[in-house]
């Protein structure tokens, strides 16, 4: 690389770093430096990138938790989906019927928010001053995850999963890239403060490693050594794959109520985009199989100051392949 190009990669690269600043810090928190989002190597700054350039519309549809139970059906049929028992903006107005089994009150257009309905009508005033606070939030504003700027904000009811398990639910996220999965991380007691958790390759191998947070929170509790994963890891992988369409890449998740593995949802941002597992190994890996050349903004026309960038990391990627 010449003095030039470096030159104008550390000024633009300082450009995306102030103009996203929030995400920066957050970055900067995690991993005690700066990321080069300009040239991106590993998969948090990969990830950087993503948000900033790779604007893939399918995104906004992964994004929207209703609209990818759809995408699902029409990829994979047969694949269950937790039942939508009410949506709209407004939760006063839906009929008695829609809270007749126990359901989980959720929006569509962001992440980690939720109440668990045990059936009966409840106190929908109250649940409505909620739900119009969760349809002002804009996650797109959250550390850049701009797939979420075009979902259409919605409430809805859907199935409480974990009332018609015959077992404890146990989620499964993928971790896809192009043509192969390479970790699913497996999860009991899944945000009720009791989780247990296990790493896993993709032919179902447990890994002597576990998934790290931020620096002072605590290890995770791990599932017990001898747990196996109840599900095929072959067809979880076809199924996986199937959804993932050979994006670049996605963390596809599924739960498991001990009779029927349904979707939960297609993750476009992982962990908000900061990652951290106990063996670097891990990393590495992933790094490695995130091919850029898959994304939408490499294999879409780009026009203006785009077109130039995306000419000259086409031809960086190139170097970096045959080095």
């Amino acid at each position: 690389m010449t003095m030039r190009d470096k030159l104008l990669m550390w000024m633009s690269n300082l450009v995306v770093l102030a103009t996203y600043g929030r995400t920066a810090l957050t970055y900067f928190a995690y991993f005690f430096k700066f990321p080069n989002v300009i040239l991106p190597k590993d998969i948090n700054e990969k990830m950087f990138w993503r948000k900033v350039f790779d604007h893939d519309p399918d995104f906004t549809v992964f994004s929207d938790k209703l609209a990818v139970k759809d995408y699902a059906r029409s990829v994979l049929p047969d694949l269950a989906c937790a039942e939508v028992y009410w949506r709209g903006s407004d939760i006063r107005s839906a009929p008695a019927e829609a809270f007749a089994k126990p359901s989980i009150f959720k929006p569509n257009h962001t992440s980690g928010l939720f109440v668990r309905l045990p059936g009966g009508r409840p106190d929908v005033a109250t649940l409505q001053a909620l739900g119009s606070r969760w349809l002002r939030r804009r996650h797109d504003k959250v550390l850049a995850q701009w797939g979420y700027l075009n979902v259409k904000p919605e409430l809805f009811l859907e199935q409480d999963l974990s009332t018609s398990a015959s077992t404890e639910l146990l989620d499964l996220n993928l971790y896809v890239f192009g043509e192969s999965v390479a970790l699913i991380i497996a999860t009991l007691g899944e945000k009720t403060g009791n989780e247990r958790v296990g790493l896993f390759d993709a032919t179902g191998k447990r890994l002597e490693a576990y998934r790290k947070s931020l620096p002072l929170r605590k290890r995770p509790v791990a599932l017990p050594a001898d747990f196996k994963l109840p599900v095929s890891t072959t067809e979880l992988c076809a199924s996986a794959l199937a959804l993932a369409g050979g994006k670049d890449h996605l963390r596809v998740d599924f739960m498991w109520n001990g009779e029927q593995l349904y979707l939960c949802e297609i993750t476009v941002y992982p962990g908000s985009g900061f990652r951290l597992f106990s063996d670097p190994a891990i990393i590495r890996q992933m790094s490695q199989l995130w091919n850029l050349n898959r994304s939408w903004f490499l294999t879409s026309r780009q026009t203006g100051w785009r077109a130039r960038y995306a000419k000259w990391l086409r031809h960086k990627l190139e170097e970096d392949a045959r080095q």
